[in-house]
């Protein structure tokens, strides 16, 4: 089980979430379940326009979401959680310290510009929804393709957040 966290569950995560699901139903790894939530995620809130409309132009529909908070059931759960910036982590490790050696940082998996962080666009425009987009399009793809389908297998807590693989391995 996969969970990307952000900060409200209404951008980022759902949309790594949506498009991990789609990965996984084109290629095939129907074992693999997939969920999304926020630290500060408000149960039942909705994405922005300006994030269903830039994710409908990649065919991810936001428009069924609703978001959910981080829970200890859900991280509970998660065999890997997959962060949007380094504060998610923290607040992992600091509100669920048994789960310190599930978190990896999925712009590691990418060519995100800010190193950890997938740049949150609520409350940009469009430019910086289609940006973020698409770092996290990018690092979903790396991360399918090195920790999916490669190894087979995404759980493994191992005891260190990890990056991927240097190039060439």
């Amino acid at each position: 089980h996969i969970l990307f966290v952000c900060t409200g569950n209404i951008c980022r995560s759902p949309m790594a979430e949506i498009y991990l699901e789609q990965l996984i139903q084109q290629k095939g790894s129907p074992y693999v379940r997939v969920s999304s939530a926020g630290i500060i995620a408000i149960e039942g809130n909705t994405s922005p326009d300006e994030a269903i409309e830039t994710a409908a132009q990649i065919k991810i529909d936001l428009e069924i979401h609703r978001a959910r908070p981080l829970t200890s059931e859900l991280v509970e759960n998660a065999d890997r959680i997959l962060v949007m910036a380094p504060e998610h982590a923290e607040f992992i490790e600091t509100h669920h310290p048994e789960a310190a050696g599930k978190v990896d940082y999925l712009a590691r998996y990418g060519d995100a510009p800010e190193g950890d962080t997938i740049p949150d666009p609520m409350g940009g425009s469009a430019f910086h929804y289609r940006s973020s987009y698409a770092l996290i399009a990018r690092a979903v793809q790396v991360y399918h393709n090195q920790k999916i389908m490669n190894s087979g297998a995404v759980s493994g807590s191992g005891s260190e957040i990890s990056g991927p693989p240097a190039a060439g391995t």
